[in-house]
């Protein structure tokens, strides 16, 4: 997201469809156990930095872990976001 009348709106576009790009979420995954944003820049995630650790299985996008993964369901929390945030926050203090 670009802030409205931010400086240099085309240099941060540029930006972040570099960073966006699947090579480049692929290439994060040497330095840290983020899954790419996406499906594509799972083809890529190789080694850790060490170029000994294959990472795949240490990131949360393994295909083998969304099986078991949590899904948010928006329209539930457009429906009960308040309410339910009251009664915790109510839990809480108490």
């Amino acid at each position: 997201m670009i802030p409205k009348g931010a400086p240099n709106k085309d240099a941060a576009w540029t930006y972040i469809k570099w960073v966006t790009q699947s090579e480049r979420q692929a290439e994060l995954t040497r330095y840290i156990s983020y899954g790419p944003v996406g499906k594509s820049g799972s083809a890529g995630v190789g080694f850790y930095k060490d170029d000994k650790t294959e990472m795949a299985t240490y990131l949360p996008t393994y295909p083998e872990y969304l099986d078991d993964a949590l899904t948010s369901d928006v329209e539930f929390w457009a429906n009960y976001d308040t309410e339910l945030s009251e009664r915790f926050n109510t839990w809480l203090a108490n």
